[in-house]
Order: C-alpha cells, then structure tokens, then sequence
C-alpha cells in the first residue's frame, strides 16, 4: 500500500485547495472549444452541436455546472459509496458534471472529453456511477493521456469567454487568476488523463482494490441505532461505508491495508448542515481486530463541526 499511498498524496498536491467547489460556466453549443474549471484542474473539450433537447432547438446559452469531491471529507459529506461487489475504490479525481438548457436536461449527441490533472501513472481507470445498482460501471474507452506545452487554444480553439461562477468560498488572492475572460489563455505543462462521456452524472477516476486484494473480518456493533459504520485509511483518498442490519451485524465488512495502525473505524452523521455526530474507536480496540472471530465494536459518540479540518482533527487524535 505504499507506493499506492505516494500516488495519491503526490496527485493531490494539485487539487485539494478546490475542495468543495461547485463552479459553473455557459456553453454556446454552436461552437467547440474547451472549458477550464478549478485553475486548469479539470477541462472539458466540447465539439460543436454537442447536445439536443427533446423537443425544439436549443436557442442560447447551456448551463454547465462541475463540482469537484477532491477528497475524503467531500465523499463522506456527500454520501458516495466507495465500495461495491468489486472491491474498494480510491480516487484520484471526482467530479459531477451538470449541463442543461433553461433547467432542461440535455442530450449528448457527440461525446464530451473530460481531461484531469494527474501526476502520470496509468493506475487508474475511468468510472460512471450507476444510480439504480448504488455502484461504479468501468467506461469502456480507456483512460488516455493528454500533455501539452501549448496553449489549450492552440490545441482545442478558444476558452469560452463567460465568467465563471463559484458556489462557494473558492479561490484566495494569490492565485494568478482572472476569470474565464477572453484574454485569459491557459498555458501548462501538465499531464492530464481523458476520459469520454455521453451523459450527465458522478464520474471517477479509480484505483481499485479488488476483493481479492481485501481482508474480510465480522464485525457486530453494540448500539442497535447505527446504521452505518465508515473507515478511512491514512493518506489514500478515499472513505469507505459499511451497511449495519437489524442484528447489528456490519455487512461485507473488508480492509485494504493488513496494518491496522493505517485504518480509522468510526460512525457519522449528519445532524444539521453544521454538525455531525461522530464514534470513534479507539487505536487499542482498532489493533485487537481478530479475522478468526466476532469482533464487537464500541463507540465513544460527540457532536463535531461539519468541517473538514475538525474531521482531521479527530481522525487523528484516534
């Protein structure tokens, strides 16, 4: 696990400062070229008449909105299932991607090519989540790379010219930043990794650690009232819910890493949009984890802040 863990602490260098971000821009779509969201992170190639309505002609502007879950606390506020019948996924870049036309949904008659900043190595692999199964489907294309020390007008035609709009508290003074303007030409020499979509939606870009990969133990939590029992592993970005039943019984309980001292057990939830209530187990009871037995959980419930840096804080003091 540690040259997984050096891959994913070296790939968010360059994206954890756009955390929580919600940023949406307008799309004419009787043009192509390229839209850049979060400082170049993440950058969407869009063809020419990408997309229809139902019924009529889309006459105006689209909307395109992407938010980026850049890290564990994103997918533990937002709910999303970093486990299925394959094994375990940790990410390397998050986003959902939302365009409509008067809050209409779109279709895409030509495929969009979603290009994210990555630090080089093809470990990872493309993937749409499934709202009906609550599971990760593997995009048939591959993930490919895309480098250049061109401007990103030379290569796709020219940034739209609308003003970016953020939903939240992004951005700081001192970033050499100036809107999505007209005289605003990104030039990098970044690597970025492709993939192509056909619809709106959470797409992923994963490392899977498959079943095989994992170790199973069974897991029994004494209070009947949770629901759900999460583990975070230290530096992999990734956090990993596990369903309780009536019996107290956690299902498909399974761990990445065969050192315990890498892995957080807790409980959360949300109680408004600032508080959560959070158990913790201790290291101690962590470490005791047996794989020939019932192992009974014990938790130490407390109300936190509903903010990443609080979360930290009490990860670590575990």
């Amino acid at each position: 696990m540690k040259t997984l863990r050096l891959i994913i602490l070296t790939l968010l260098v360059s994206i954890t400062s756009f955390a929580q971000s919600t940023q949406s821009q307008q799309w004419d779509n009787n043009t192509c070229g390229t839209l850049s969201f979060f400082s170049d992170s993440l950058l969407l190639h869009i063809p020419q008449n990408a997309f229809a309505i139902e019924e009529g002609a889309i006459k105006g502007e689209l909307d395109v909105r992407v938010k980026l879950y850049a890290n564990y606390f994103d997918m533990l506020e937002g709910g999303i299932p970093m486990k299925d019948d394959q094994g375990i996924y940790v990410s390397g870049g998050m986003y959902d991607i939302e365009i409509s036309y008067k809050n209409q949904k779109v279709k895409y008659i030509k495929p969009v090519e979603v290009s994210y900043i990555s630090d080089g190595i093809d470990k990872f692999n493309g993937y749409a989540f499934n709202q009906t199964s609550n599971s990760w489907n593997k995009l048939e294309q591959d993930i490919l790379d895309y480098a250049s020390e061109e401007s990103l007008n030379d290569d796709w035609g020219a940034l739209s010219p609308n003003l970016d709009t953020t939903d939240d508290d992004w951005g700081s003074d001192d970033m050499d930043f100036d809107g999505w303007s007209t005289e605003y030409t990104a030039v990098n020499n970044w690597l970025y990794k492709t993939m192509n979509i056909t619809t709106n939606g959470l797409y992923n870009y994963d490392y899977l650690v498959d079943n095989e990969k994992l170790v199973a133990y069974q897991l029994q939590v004494e209070d009947k009232e949770i629901k759900k029992v999460y583990v975070h592993y230290q530096d992999l970005n990734t956090v990993v819910y596990y369903d309780v039943n009536d019996q107290g019984s956690v299902q498909e309980f399974a761990l990445i890493d065969t050192d315990l001292s890498n892995v957080t057990i807790f409980t959360f939830k949300k109680k408004s949009d600032t508080q959560a209530t959070m158990g913790e187990v201790s290291l101690d009871e962590t470490l005791k984890l047996d794989k020939e037995k019932v192992n009974v959980l014990k938790f130490k419930h407390s109300t936190i802040s509903l903010d990443k840096n609080t979360l930290d804080q009490s990860l670590s003091s575990i």
